[in-house]
């Protein structure tokens, strides 16, 4: 699973991230799941700074440009000189997000879960402004700007 983000979180990224460099440059990507046989599950949580704990699968996203990060974790674009301090930042992917996207396409379509692109999105809410992963579950092929 690749991972990427729009213009308008990668700008609100590293506006927040600037301000607060005691987050390390970082976002995690948490599984926010829901027991229950008929419920769905949510969409991960997406917030500024590293991860809880160990486990997570670090992934380096450049914030400028066709951001898109490869399942490696290394970066496919090089960043531009709008954001020359803030080039990329380390996403922290939960092991169980990446699990749910596995499952959700099953065995059969293994190969459109290694193509799936998790875009991180930004969403507003009146004033409030908030990191959320959309579309999901993630779908392969490239993530749609916003």
């Amino acid at each position: 699973m690749r991972v990427t983000i729009t213009p308008a979180a990668a700008a609100y990224a590293a506006r927040e991230l600037k301000r607060r460099p005691e987050l390390d440059r970082t976002l995690t990507v948490e599984a926010f799941l829901v027991a229950g046989c008929c419920s769905p599950n949510l969409p991960p949580e997406v917030r500024l700074g590293p991860p809880p704990e160990g486990g997570f699968r670090a992934v380096t996203v450049p914030l400028a440009g066709p951001a898109v990060a490869a399942a490696d974790g290394a970066a496919t674009a090089p960043a531009t000189d709008a954001q020359p301090d803030m080039a990329a930042v380390e996403v922290y992917l939960d092991p169980l997000v990446e699990d749910f996207v596995r499952d959700w396409y099953g065995e059969a379509d293994r190969e459109q879960a290694e193509r799936a692109v998790l875009c991180i999105d930004l969403v507003r809410y009146g004033d409030r402004e908030e990191l959320t992963v959309r579309p999901w579950p993630p779908r392969p092929g490239t993530a749609p700007a916003s």
